[in-house]
């Protein structure tokens, strides 16, 4: 039986992604190419009734998600699974909190935290990709013609900085910086653009430097038109970026998110080594996210913990920073939106490492 693939991606959107991917750059982590329908294994039969609806963004930190589906992890495990694409975690978040999504990608963000704070029961289960050693791929480029002005932070006054979108991670990421070395941001021209228009900006040079995610920087650099200079994990250490969230619904089949987090994690230790060099593991990837293979080997690594971990802390100082920002209005315990039990479970069968 087929996995199948519930395309979302508005025209708009499709278009502004293929006349960026004609100047060499691919608009959204998502790219131009179609997501293929995929088939699982042959191997036995899944369970009965256990079909899943599991939201993804086509982006190159999904590519464990993307593994356990090609790779047949999750057949292995007893589950037909339905991998719906999603343009933005926010559209996610909807279909988590209805149900409609049995599980997801969901980004520590305010509309996360106000969500929560509105009783919508969504619940992490694993980690979906934070920052490490080595591994940040969200990060901060200056324009190449600006390497030799833009040295330290305080040089970004009065620049033009892109920003993402408010609540972002890299909105996140870049306010983080400017609070370090004294600044706001009434000290710079502050320039609100998706990823998917940021390249655009920087070659327009309607922006001198932009907090952007990969496989947008690698691009950049590539094309010649802007250099890394900072990582998330040089400002805003540990980062938790995003988690597998369950709905409340699917939450009360514990065999059967058991069984999810268990095939998630086979593909996120196959992941994690490959992701820049293991032919299969990069084959896989370009297919769901659309990004040549050669930006994905030059892309900085991304990193989720191979045993599910998750930092409550972090997403504990998240909450408290979009707070103090003025971005959310009210702080929610976080006690209860963490489940590691699915994780342990999944570690009976697969082992820690």
């Amino acid at each position: 039986m087929p996995a199948k693939d519930r395309r979302g991606v508005s025209r708009r959107a499709f278009l502004t992604a293929a006349g960026l991917a004609g100047a060499g750059v691919v608009a959204g982590a998502s790219g131009v190419a179609a997501a293929p329908r995929q088939r699982l294994s042959r191997a036995g039969p899944p369970r009965q009734g256990s079909a899943l609806k599991i939201g993804y963004i086509p982006l190159l930190t999904v590519g464990p998600l993307f593994l356990a589906n090609d790779h047949n992890y999750f057949r292995d495990a007893g589950l037909d699974v339905e991998l719906v694409r999603f343009n933005s975690g926010a559209e996610m978040v909807v279909g988590l909190g209805t149900g409609e999504l049995a599980a997801g990608f969901a980004g520590a963000s305010p509309g996360l935290f106000n969500a929560w704070a509105r009783g919508v029961r969504i619940v992490f289960v694993a980690d979906g990709g934070r920052g490490a050693p080595g591994h940040s791929n969200t990060l901060v480029v200056v324009r190449s013609d600006l390497v030799d002005v833009v040295r330290t932070p305080r040089d970004l006054r009065g620049r033009r900085v892109g920003l993402s979108v408010v609540g972002s991670v890299i909105d996140y990421m870049v306010r983080n910086l400017f609070e370090q070395n004294g600044m706001t941001l009434d000290d710079v021209e502050g320039v609100r653009l998706p990823s998917a228009d940021v390249n655009a900006g920087l070659a327009g040079r309607t922006l001198d430097v932009a907090g952007v995610g990969e496989p947008f920087a690698a691009m950049a650099e590539q094309m010649g038109i802007a250099r890394k200079w900072m990582t998330s994990e040089e400002i805003v250490p540990g980062m938790q970026v995003a988690g597998i969230a369950v709905s409340d619904q699917a939450r009360r089949d514990r065999a059967q998110v058991a069984a999810l987090v268990t095939a998630y994690l086979r593909g996120v230790r196959e992941f994690l080594p490959g992701q820049s060099s293991d032919p299969g593991v990069i084959e896989v990837v370009n297919r769901w996210s659309g990004v040549a293979p050669e930006i994905i080997r030059r892309a900085n690594p991304a990193y989720m913990d191979p045993n599910g971990g998750l930092d409550v802390e972090d997403i504990r100082r998240q909450q408290a920073f979009w707070l103090r920002e003025g971005v959310i209005d009210r702080a929610v315990p976080l006690e209860d939106q963490f489940d590691t039990s699915f994780a342990d479970a999944a570690l009976q069968t697969l082992g820690r490492v």
